[in-house]
């Protein structure tokens, strides 16, 4: 892939795993991918076939769990804009649950 592809279709945490994570590596990361238009059967066949577990479409948005080792070739495939590694929207909340989880034990 070329290197000027490779920055813009990556995202930081992807290319981080790409670059350090051998071809063969099973364990699954979740992923948020844009594509050209919509998922088509032929695509989602196409993800699959790589190892995606497709959870959500959108529109042109997609969530998936992928092996870690299979980043590079979904991130080839044609369709496949932009990929990067799923992050929690609100990762304050897990902690704020706790705390009230604890709150209700009379942990505080």
């Amino acid at each position: 892939m070329d290197e000027r592809v490779f920055l813009r279709k990556f995202g930081p945490g992807a290319k981080q795993i790409i670059t350090t994570v051998s071809p063969g590596e099973k364990k699954p990361v979740k992923i948020l991918m844009r594509i050209s238009g919509d998922l088509d059967t032929r695509q989602q066949m196409q993800l699959q076939e790589l190892g995606c577990q497709i959870r959500t479409t959108a529109g042109n948005v997609v969530t998936a769990e992928v092996p870690e080792g299979a980043l590079l070739q979904v991130g080839e495939l044609d369709f496949i804009s932009y990929l990067e590694i799923a992050q929690p929207l609100f990762p304050e909340a897990k902690a704020n649950q706790k705390s009230s989880k604890e709150f209700e034990n009379g942990s505080n």
